[in-house]
């Protein structure tokens, strides 16, 4: 296994998905297949949830967190951690996910408010400035989160419960 020479990139990046996905904290099998959409989702809710993700594909957003970590890693290292991360991550189980993640979250109309708002210049040109706009508020989030965490083990407040 190959171990990055700056493990704080990595605990970067385990809070970057974290922060990106809710869900990140609760256990789930490690590689299980999505779960299968439930009864209550309409046929053309998932084709909805399908078409608002044409829009929006999830696989970028990853792509791009991956190249922002790329960027705190050694220069010698980061094509090596590119290529792990493209043959690591399973796109296909993340956008089966998110496509039923989608159509369970949203309802119709809401789905349908998606693809017409990302199908505009102005959601297309939002989608492309989103990575910008968090890559300025996430070093206060990140700093924020630290000092919580810190106050939090210096207190000792979790341990008691």
């Amino acid at each position: 296994m190959m171990i990055f020479r700056s493990k704080q990139i990595l605990l970067v990046w385990l809070l970057v998905l974290a922060l990106a996905t809710p869900a990140f904290a609760q256990e789930s099998a490690p590689a299980a297949a999505p779960e299968a959409p439930k009864a209550d989702i309409s046929t053309k809710q998932l084709e909805l949830a399908k078409q608002y993700l044409a829009l929006d594909p999830i696989e970028d957003e990853i792509k791009r967190g991956v190249a922002q970590t790329a960027e705190g890693i050694e220069a010698d290292q980061r094509v090596l951690f590119r290529s792990m991360a493209d043959k690591h991550i399973n796109f296909t189980r993340v956008r089966t996910t998110a496509e039923i993640a989608a159509a369970q979250t949203f309802t119709e109309d809401e789905l349908k408010a998606l693809i017409k708002f990302f199908g505009t210049e102005e959601g297309k040109s939002i989608r492309l400035k989103m990575p910008a706009y968090h890559k300025q508020i996430q070093p206060t989030i990140m700093e924020e989160l630290k000092m919580f965490i810190e106050k939090i083990q210096s207190v000792d407040i979790l341990q008691n419960q």
